[in-house]
């Protein structure tokens, strides 16, 4: 259908007589220029550019923020409709009791599916992705900790914090490939 379309279009475009408007002339002389000309580029100057393991290695230490991991966390949560059972939980928590026993008999909880209500899932997060409140609240944070977070539509969350990746910069050889792109394109 495809290659049936393409020719029936062109043969439709010849009968109208658009091959030889002044437009489609230029468009074309335009097309064969550009050709030629990325045609040359390719043949005389890209061989020319030679780039160096110094130039590349600069080009990581000046720009190493592009080049670093963000810190992660992965978070559970248990909301509640009042402060008073999300802080009553959080104690049971910080004294041992488990989080999904808890999840599943503490009182107070708000009904997951209710408007406004955050589901966490124990999803990896990308912390400077979530709301700054949410990021105050997890600040310096690490695996196994429990936080109480009051959200923006009056819920109240115990958040058990299941993983915690701190921020690590890229190694030189991890993004090498993609530095020495962006100098050869500078």
């Amino acid at each position: 259908e495809e290659i049936l379309g393409k020719r029936i279009f062109r043969l439709e475009a010849m009968q109208k007589g658009i091959d030889k408007s002044e437009r489609y002339l230029n468009m074309v002389r335009e097309y064969e220029t550009s050709l030629v000309f990325g045609a040359f580029i390719k043949k005389a100057v890209i061989p020319e550019i030679k780039l160096n393991e110094e130039d590349i290695k600069a080009y990581y230490e000046a720009h190493g923020s592009e080049f670093t991991y963000p810190e992660m966390v992965k978070l559970e949560a248990i909301a509640f409709k009042n402060m008073k059972d999300a802080e009553t939980t959080l104690e049971k928590l910080k004294q041992g009791d488990d989080f999904n026993w808890i999840r599943e008999n503490a009182e107070g909880q708000a009904d997951k599916d209710e408007k406004g209500v955050l589901h966490f899932g124990g999803d990896i997060l990308v912390v400077t992705e979530l709301p700054e409140d949410l990021q105050k609240t997890i600040s310096g944070v690490k695996a196994g900790d429990y936080r109480l977070y009051a959200g923006q539509e009056k819920y109240y969350y115990v958040l058990a914090v299941r993983d915690q990746t701190p921020p690590r910069k890229q190694t030189y050889e991890e993004v090498r490939e993609s530095i020495a792109k962006q100098v050869f394109g500078k």
